[in-house]
């Protein structure tokens, strides 16, 4: 089982910009695509965006290798995970348990998946796929569960190794297997990076003890909420290429599984200056490209005269909304990761391929 995870999780790399009109939606499989256009997020890497007019989603083409680029470069996007990773080393050497947790409960995705599990006893098997440097799967490691984390980056499961011991491996390891079934298994950050995100996410359902939950958080496309808005602007293409419409995890496991998905709000200063550009039809900008060695820096466009005025008022704006409290009362928009889904196994199977 452990090769059909590897297989859904890492294949098919592709490195054109997506000119051929790919043959089905990467999610739901209908024909009923078409092209949004192309972006350039990482010099050298553009990529064209497609949406599926049967579900709602919006897929890019998939590239495996740019994530061991990514971890490999001191200076890339991901640098936020090695100050995450170190702190939390420091934490979990020190066996300060409910400090790691503090930490790692101030990112909202980080929070679901430890709340979610709150009530599985020491001792029960969890199983994190896509778990960079591992500090996630350190809070595991640390309260008694038999913890086993998956990367496809051979740095980031050396550096998890080094960091919080020998329970990391490669997809593709006969170690997954061994110690399935699991009692849960959780993915934060990684199923908007993968090729095929439901079939990989039947191959773990299948991993799953019945009565196991799969917990998972995914990019959400309805947070691309400005006129023109075609992808996130927190992580790009060939990182992540896939977002999901919200109810298409319930729609596609109907029937085979219990599904619960939850839809978290964006934070409150963010959602005002999105309310307000919404409400004035202000167009999006993607940020200019950068190298992927310098991308730990978004470089956002130089504004105009008129967007230095705009983004003066808007500044205003949004301070006063604060101090008078208004801002409470102003409806909330999705944040960009906070599609959170639980799906529960039931007793009777993990239900037929699609």
């Amino acid at each position: 089982m452990s090769q059909t995870v590897l297989e859904t999780a890492t294949p098919h790399a592709s490195r054109d910009c997506g000119a051929t009109l790919p043959a089905s939606c990467r999610v739901c499989g209908a024909a009923a695509i078409h092209s949004l256009g192309e972006l350039e997020f990482h010099k050298g890497h553009a990529a064209r965006i497609y949406h599926c007019d049967a579900c709602g989603c919006r897929f890019s083409p998939h590239n495996p290798s740019f994530y061991q680029e990514l971890h490999s470069q001191p200076r890339s996007s991901y640098v936020r995970y090695r100050g995450l990773a170190d702190r939390c080393r420091e934490l979990f050497s020190n066996g300060d348990l409910q400090s790691l947790c503090t930490l790692l409960c101030e990112v909202p995705k980080y929070r679901m998946v430890i709340e979610a599990l709150a009530n599985l006893p020491p001792g029960s098997k969890v199983l994190e796929i896509g778990c960079a440097r591992g500090f996630l799967t350190s809070y595991f490691i640390l309260g008694g569960w038999r913890a086993l984390g998956v990367d496809v980056s051979a740095e980031a499961i050396a550096s998890a190794g080094r960091d919080f011991g020998d329970q990391f491996a490669l997809p593709g390891s006969d170690r997954i297997g061994k110690m399935a079934p699991y009692d849960a298994i959780f993915h934060v950050g990684t199923i908007g990076c993968v090729e095929q995100p439901v079939q990989m996410n039947r191959a773990l359902l299948a991993l799953l003890k019945p009565g196991g939950v799969l917990v998972f958080n995914a990019p959400n496309v309805d947070a691309c909420v400005l006129r023109g808005q075609w992808w996130l602007d927190s992580a790009t293409p060939p990182d992540l290429v896939t977002l999901f419409k919200p109810g298409v995890w319930s729609r596609l496991f109907k029937g085979d599984f219990e599904v619960i998905e939850a839809v978290d709000p964006e934070a409150t200063h963010r959602n005002l200056q999105l309310r307000l550009r919404r409400l004035f039809l202000r167009v999006w900008q993607p940020p200019e490209p950068v190298e992927v060695s310098e991308s730990a820096t978004v470089r956002l466009r130089q504004p105009t005269l008129l967007g230095r005025a705009w983004n003066l008022w808007e500044r205003l704006v949004v301070r006063a909304a604060l101090i008078t409290n208004l801002a409470d009362r102003v409806p909330k928009l999705p944040c960009e990761f906070g599609l959170f889904v639980t799906i529960r196994r039931n007793a009777v199977g993990v239900g037929s391929e699609r």
